[in-house]
């Protein structure tokens, strides 16, 4: 999605803060919903599943082409470009009760 993207315009109500990182954004909304656009590897277009799970967060942070997330309930979402490390799958198991 690009930041003229139709759908994420429609997405962008209530929104209660915005993170900008190189090449992306994200909006969290008061709901603790987020939403993301940019590039792809910069974290910028979510998976649906991705875009399900992205609630209750506490802390997000990038690298050069991906963000992860930290959920109030100590899960880690990561997504963008696999070898920046948008690909977690295989560790999720590890990316539990973090704190």
């Amino acid at each position: 999605a690009r930041g003229g993207d139709e759908k994420v315009s429609r997405d962008l109500t209530k929104v209660q803060s915005i993170e900008a990182f190189p090449n992306a954004f994200m909006a969290i909304r008061e709901d603790g919903t987020a939403v993301t656009w940019g590039s792809y590897c910069a974290g910028g277009v979510t998976t649906l599943e991705i875009q399900r799970k992205l609630r209750h967060l506490k802390v997000v942070r990038h690298t050069q082409g991906a963000l992860a997330a930290l959920r109030s309930d100590g899960h880690v979402l990561t997504w963008g470009c696999p070898l920046s490390g948008g690909y977690s799958l295989t560790i999720q198991p590890w990316l539990t009760n973090v704190k």
